[in-house]
């Protein structure tokens, strides 16, 4: 029996986080050499013939399908031969989903043709109410078709949360986020603008002995983050100023916040203010030279007002990402100088 290959999505700009997921999970061979490809709406890891299994404990993803066939320019009469009997396999009708990217293919066009070729090798076709799905993904010369075999809300713990609030951030970008900061065992997060709780939720499953502690001046935020988190124990959440925090001196090892930036909530002109707040405060309480912060927001600009003529703390912006229709950055906040540098 051959070995599987895999198509998976994220959201677009954390491509490179996904792969480092995966190595980590160890969902990557010794041999194995992942393509990643960038979609309008998703960065695209393609994994060819692997014996690893693509579970669905990547936080990180979007979904994963397994791909049946793929090539480049053109779908051969041997793999409609391929796709055709492993559709049939299935009971019900199928619904054929294609994109494109590039100049290479024509969405409408190779629908089209795809459908027409299945339904001459007697696959049952229902673009509207099929039961099964098949995915094609084509972009530039080459193409992957295939079927999905899970998505991101089936992840471990994602059922357990129980309030959607408008503008909250998607799971897998919060997982990204608490990824790239390395939560251990025993450390404090802290979220100094919380919502609804999605960062600390990740980072609850991602490092299940961390401390977790969420701050937001917005009551039905605490309100919902409350809900969400129910299933971590001792996870304080409170109403507060997050640039107020009370806490003490070197007490929270690392920080993970959606920062307001104006579009759902928030004050755009204020971004500056709000956030060279929130540093100075993240600066008082982190923990000696081993803190970090991973941020996120659209508002650049604010971000370098913010931080000019700060001393003893490096700002670097990571990667941009696309999170619901809104381009926004990464930074990852440190200690900086010679201490930091020789830890």
């Amino acid at each position: 029996m051959s070995k599987p290959s895999w198509v998976i999505h994220t959201i677009p700009g954390l491509g490179r986080v996904l792969l480092s997921e995966m190595r980590t999970a160890r969902m990557l061979d010794g041999r194995a050499k992942p393509t990643t490809l960038f979609q309008r709406n998703h960065d695209l890891i393609f994994l060819q013939r692997t014996a690893k299994a693509v579970t669905p404990t990547l936080r990180v993803a979007e979904d994963a399908q397994e791909c049946i066939v793929f090539g480049r320019f053109k779908i051969s009469h041997a793999q409609f031969d391929v796709l055709s009997e492993a559709m049939l396999q299935r009971r019900g009708a199928w619904r054929v989903n294609v994109s494109v990217d590039g100049k290479t293919f024509t969405r409408q066009d190779l629908q089209r043709f795809v459908i027409q070729r299945l339904r001459a090798m007697e696959v049952r076709i229902d673009e509207d109410e099929g039961e099964n799905e098949l995915n094609v993904f084509a972009i530039d010369e080459s193409y992957y078709i295939c079927t999905p075999r899970w998505k991101a809300e089936e992840v471990p713990g994602r059922s357990l949360r129980m309030i959607e609030r408008q503008g909250a951030l998607p799971p897998t970008a919060a997982a990204a986020m608490a990824f790239l900061a390395e939560p251990k065992t025993g450390e404090t997060i802290l979220d100094p603008v919380c919502g609804s709780g999605t960062l600390l939720a990740e980072a609850a499953h991602m490092q299940p002995g961390a401390k977790l502690i969420g701050f937001d001046t917005d009551a039905q935020a605490v309100s919902s983050a409350k809900r969400n988190l129910e299933f971590a124990d001792g996870a304080r959440l409170e109403r507060k100023d997050g640039a107020a925090t009370g806490l003490a001196a070197g007490s929270v090892d690392v920080f993970l916040a959606n920062l307001p930036f104006g579009k759902q909530f928030g004050d755009k002109a204020g971004n500056a203010v709000l956030y060279r707040r929130l540093f100075d405060e993240m600066i008082r309480i982190g923990k000696g030279t081993t803190w970090r912060a991973v941020i996120l927001t659209s508002d650049d600009k604010a971000v370098d007002t913010a931080k000019a003529g700060m001393t003893g703390v490096d700002f670097e912006p990571r990667l941009k990402v696309k999170v619901r229709g809104e381009l926004a950055r990464v930074w990852i906040v440190r200690p900086g100088g010679a201490a930091a540098r020789s830890r």
